[in-house]
């Protein structure tokens, strides 16, 4: 299933103020969240690329990629791997999803149309940017954007030539819990709790 055309890009260069440690380090029933990150995409990408600004996932033996626009937001750190990229193709995932899994990367690349990105979409101006489908040639238009000091996705999302995934319409590769992330160490605490309880699958 590994595709030599796919390059998957984890998003971890966030500043993690709420769960106050590296967001993706923090283990959930004992495994740091952006390993289960990286055993979702593993199927599907031949590479990987880690968007961070420190060097707390040095370890992890993929390619660590800084923000070239610091403080700008996930735009920031997407823009940066698409120029990194070696693929046209590039599903980014957040390293504090673990649920964003093999149904839903299957749904994303199944569903790519004309536009430069396939982003889940929930209707109005609610989408999932960091859940998505992005060409590497969708980075001329972050650009753009970045360079006129406008870091919001959504806006960008609006205006340019994306495909727009409706969530409801595919139930059977978008869950409950498909876009849930962990924000906290109370967040965390209750989500192994309901795990453990067999109220969701992980």
């Amino acid at each position: 299933m590994i595709s030599t055309d796919i390059t998957g890009i984890i998003l971890a260069g966030g500043k993690s103020s709420r769960m106050l440690q590296e967001k993706g380090q923090v283990p959930l029933l004992g495994k740091p969240l952006i390993e289960y990150v990286i055993d979702n995409l593993g199927p599907y990408c031949s590479n990987i690329l880690i968007s961070a600004n420190n060097h707390a996932y040095n370890h992890l033996g993929y390619t660590i990629v800084p923000d070239q626009y610091q403080d700008v937001g996930p735009m920031g750190g997407v823009f940066s791997c698409l120029e990194k990229s070696n693929t046209e193709l590039n599903v980014v995932v957040a390293c504090d999803m673990p649920f964003f899994a093999h149904k839903a990367i299957q749904c994303l690349l199944e569903s790519r149309r004309s536009g430069l990105a396939v982003i889940p979409w929930h209707e109005e101006d609610k989408f999932e940017p960091m859940s998505a489908l992005y060409l590497k040639s969708f980075s001329t238009i972050l650009k753009r954007y970045l360079d006129d000091g406008m870091f919001k996705l959504p806006l960008v999302f609006k205006n340019e030539n994306i495909t727009k995934l409706q969530i409801k319409r595919f139930p059977g590769c978008f869950g409950e819990q498909t876009f849930l992330n962990v924000n906290s160490k109370a967040e965390l605490d209750r989500l192994e709790k309901r795990i453990q309880n067999g109220d969701i699958n992980l």
